[in-house]
């Protein structure tokens, strides 16, 4: 049954604008001169508004306004329904503006994916908020629906946007190392078919309970990079390691002595994460191998040479989500995955034996234990009390979540009982035997032609220059300009 619209009828101004009548009879514009009133409102915008959110679309005047004076402006324009929508584009304003590419019309039951999907602060800078007064006092229970999207949705792109502006430098001169690195490097990537079954090993503090069940031999092990040494110090050689963080402390997860037995293991390490972890590998004579999953530079590069770089998910951002997509391309019909806790238990953050074992150990002293690092980390952010003495965080329930997602999407039987996730599957092997060397100096002529206009390679980079100071006033073009310079450096 299709939902009546708000709207009862389209009737002229004394202008003669088309404009919307609400099923009580009142206008969200002015009945006389809509166009001056467009005018009026246009004027407390700021000139560098490059992208609008728009509550009411009424005749689309407004809109039309805002498109003619920002050059460069995005839009998304909402209403309560898609029947409001259709109603409206009947006038010939609104149905012209609904095929703008610059312009997005949508109801609330799609602003979160419209807003996510098309706002990107590193190149739009601040968003502007139009609420038409009218049109929210009509729809007051439709309107704090929206209030609530937009709000989740800015948090969501201004969490990603806050990773990008911190990483976005790092990413990018690790991407340009990396590559140059995978030109020295062939890989085989085989797996040992006596081994029916994967496990993926995390770091969470459950990993100490089931760690034994990894010692008879019956699984490929794929380990996470914190996971990695706690596992090699319990003897239990990983049959693959996945590296993700672009940050210096990732080299701290290769620090031991790099033993004979590793000489078949497989150090899988995403394009954007730490150099001098991958280059501690290829020293020790260790096969590497590289991913990309998502930058939109290390994507350039893996469309560019398919045989050489890998292509993993990595859903938020968590390293044991792509340890699984690389379980799941591997081509096992079950996987257990170990340690993925999500959550601080028995007042402990990781399983014994990761590098903060270490590092914490060697910075303790008398006012300042190791038990007291601990707890410093654990509680950096506001903990969400869970069962049974269990604390978690809002960036580890988004971990969750998304691993949770990622197996929904896949369509896969899995179940969790104590921290222990066991997942059957089809097999869908997807992996090459083998990994080609890069090309690298190909690739550098191939991105001098693609980075010139193509902004995206460098929206990870720009966002890193917004944030700095003396960038943060400049324009678009001019970051572009900078980004772009940057990234042609490498040779």
């Amino acid at each position: 049954m299709m939902n009546k619209s708000i709207y009862s009828q389209i009737i002229a101004s004394k202008t003669g604008l088309q404009i919307p009548v609400l099923q009580n009879g009142k206008t969200i514009e002015s009945r006389y001169n809509p166009e001056r009133e467009a005018e009026s409102q246009l004027l407390n915008f700021e000139k560098e508004i490059n992208f609008f959110l728009i509550i009411g679309i009424g005749s689309g005047i407004l809109i039309k306004k805002i498109h003619d004076c920002f050059e460069n402006a995005k839009i998304i324009a909402v209403e309560n329904s898609i029947c409001d929508i259709e109603f409206l584009k009947k006038i010939p304003l609104v149905k012209e503006l609904s095929l703008s590419k610059d312009i997005f019309l949508c109801s609330r039951e799609n602003l979160s994916q419209t807003l996510c999907q098309n706002y990107l602060p590193a190149l739009h800078g601040n968003l502007k908020l139009y609420e038409n007064r009218v049109w929210i006092n009509e729809n007051k229970a439709c309107f704090e629906e929206i209030q609530r999207q937009i709000s989740d949705s800015l948090a969501k792109i201004s969490a990603d946007f806050s990773v990008q502006a911190h990483f976005g430098k790092i990413w990018q001169s690790n991407i340009m190392k990396n590559l140059k690195l995978a030109a020295r490097l062939n890989c085989n990537i085989k797996r040992d078919a006596s081994k029916k079954k994967a496990a993926v090993i995390a770091a969470g503090p459950s990993l100490d309970k089931t760690i034994e069940m990894l010692k008879g031999g019956e699984y490929f092990i794929i380990a996470t990079d914190t996971a990695f040494s706690s596992l090699l110090k319990q003897g239990i050689i990983a049959d693959a390691v996945l590296s993700l963080d672009g940050q210096t402390v990732s080299y701290n997860h290769y620090m031991h002595k790099m033993k004979e037995e590793l000489k078949n293991t497989v150090f899988y390490f995403d394009l954007s994460s730490n150099f001098s972890a991958a280059k501690k590998i290829y020293d020790s004579k260790l096969k590497i191998c590289y991913f990309s999953s998502g930058h939109p530079l290390s994507n350039i590069a893996r469309e560019y040479s398919k045989n050489s770089i890998l292509s993993l998910y990595s859903g938020s951002g968590t390293v044991t989500i792509t340890a699984l997509d690389l379980a799941v391309k591997y081509g096992f019909t079950q996987i257990d995955i170990f340690g993925a806790d999500f959550s601080y238990s028995e007042g402990k953050a990781y399983s014994r034996g990761t590098y903060l074992d270490t590092l914490y150990s060697i910075s303790s002293f008398r006012k300042q234990t190791e038990e007291g690092l601990f707890a410093k980390l654990m509680f950096r952010t506001e903990l969400i009390e869970g069962k049974k003495g269990r604390y978690s965080t809002k960036v580890l329930e988004s971990y969750k979540e998304s691993l949770e997602n990622y197996l929904k999407s896949m369509n896969l039987n899995f179940v969790n009982s104590d921290d222990l996730y066991r997942i059957k599957l089809e097999n869908n092997q997807m992996l090459p035997a083998q990994i080609q060397k890069f090309n690298y100096e190909g690739f550098i002529k191939e991105l001098k032609s693609k980075v010139k206009g193509s902004y995206v390679i460098l929206l990870p980079y720009i966002a890193w220059l917004r944030k700095k100071m003396n960038f943060a006033p400049c324009s678009f073009e001019f970051l572009c300009k900078v980004a772009e310079e940057s990234l042609l450096s490498y040779n």
